[in-house]
């Protein structure tokens, strides 16, 4: 049954494409709907890949963000709501959360705002304007304790919840992965080629590891900006190395099942789906040490985390032993069901609710 007072909620998206936040906004308000509550999401963008997907489960879509005047789309937003008046607006991107707020005062009507990374990396992509989408919403979720510290460093400290990302763990099965001489070990890194991920560096990780005798093939599954630049880069210099660079993937399970590692080498995130769905089919972490993975991974019990790429390397070639690597996995996959699942996703919003 909804909490009292928040049956009606409207969700405000900056994207509805095939972004992480966008598949936890596809998992909360799925959830939502199950449980009784009246959801309809308003996105800046139109006919993505989600806005199909939501509406297949009884959300309904509305697009305003036809005029390229943000005051015209504020005003848009602000009509819709007018017209239909929930009982909460919750932006799901950083940036949509002045659209919300604005539309959210005028109306009387509380508003969540969203962190989705490490607030870091927002302040840096929405310049003066980040101040605005932080301090205008009533309160704030983040997605992880990092992202909510660094805001009370970078901006201020105001009321702020966190709400973790979740997965369906029941389509992530367990996969339990053979390592013997006689096959490769299956490396695969999986994101958009953008600067903050550094795909470059699983370029370097195949060489090390190869040049260092062990019998390796890396994938590589993304799109980006750098994608033309990564393709130079492996033609050049590591075109004797065995290296795939895919722009696409199949259903993302199949990847999964027959990868060893999956490689994690971004230098920021807020909590990456992909290491959660990695974790959860029975493929091992080999991560770099930034902030978001500290409360996923703990070094050398269910994953690993280094400072470095060789140090990460040396790990990989340590646990490249059935015994130490299926402890690794076994250990992911406990932590995943425990923590990150979708059945601990209405709880923990409803939480939210019964404290704003």
């Amino acid at each position: 049954m909804p909490v009292k007072g928040y049956k009606k909620i409207a969700f405000i998206a900056g994207t509805l494409g095939t972004g992480g936040a966008e598949r936890q906004l596809y998992y909360l308000t799925g959830s939502l709907v199950k449980h009784g509550y009246e959801v309809t999401v308003y996105s800046l963008t139109q006919h993505e890949f989600y806005e199909s997907k939501l509406k297949e489960i009884g959300v309904d879509v509305i697009y305003f963000g036809a005029h390229r005047s943000k005051i015209k789309r504020a005003y848009k937003l602000y009509s819709l709501l007018k017209a239909h008046p929930p009982q909460l607006i919750y932006s799901f991107h950083f940036y949509a959360n002045t659209y919300a707020s604005i539309a959210g005062r005028l109306l009387g009507i509380k508003v969540i705002g969203s962190i989705r990374s490490d607030a870091i990396s927002e302040k840096k992509l929405n310049g003066r304007l980040s101040w605005l989408h932080y301090s205008l919403p009533h309160i704030m979720v983040a997605n992880s304790q990092h992202g909510a510290d660094n805001c009370k460093k970078i901006f201020y400290e105001k009321r702020m919840f966190i709400l973790g990302n979740v997965i369906e763990v029941e389509q992530f099965k367990y996969v339990t992965k053979i390592l013997d001489n006689r096959n490769p070990i299956h490396l695969i890194w999986v994101g958009r080629y953008v600067n903050e991920k550094q795909p470059w560096l699983f370029l370097q990780m195949i060489k090390n590891l190869t040049d260092r005798g062990l019998n390796v093939h890396g994938e590589m599954y993304g799109d980006g900006k750098l994608k033309n630049e990564l393709e130079i880069l492996l033609n050049n210099k590591f075109s004797n190395y065995n290296i795939k660079l895919k722009t696409s993937h199949p259903v993302i399970q199949e990847v999964y099942k027959k990868a060893h590692w999956l490689c994690s080498l971004s230098t920021y995130e807020g909590t990456p789906n992909v290491v959660i769905e990695a974790m959860a089919s029975g493929v091992a972490i080999a991560s770099l040490n930034y902030d978001g993975i500290q409360a996923l991974i703990s070094n050398e019990k269910n994953g690993l985390i280094e400072n470095e790429i060789d140090r990460l390397c040396d790990g990989i070639i340590k646990y490249s032993h059935q015994a130490l690597y299926d402890n690794l996995t076994i250990e992911a996959r406990k932590k995943i069901e425990n923590n990150y699942s979708v059945s601990n996703l209405i709880p923990n919003f409803e939480q939210i609710l019964g404290l704003i």
